[in-house]
């Protein structure tokens, strides 16, 4: 669940995702929230590879969380 309003920010594409803004794990703990898995970083249709980027088939995240408020 997402615990606040996503008012203005969907929709998420890949090229305007406004959650990695404080999301992303360089950013989560000094933001206070909680960071994106390294799961989320992981290509699993392809190689199973991680990346220092989102994985494509991550980038919308209101398809699996969705908001509370």
């Amino acid at each position: 669940m997402i615990p606040h309003s996503v008012e203005g920010m969907v929709p998420i594409t890949k090229n305007n995702n406004m959650c990695l803004n404080c999301h992303t794990p360089a950013n989560a703990k000094a933001m206070k929230v909680t960071a994106i898995p390294a799961s989320h970083f992981e290509d699993n249709f392809k190689s199973g590879k991680k990346s220092g980027k989102l994985a494509g088939s991550r980038y919308n995240c209101t398809l699996c969380h969705a908001p509370q408020a």
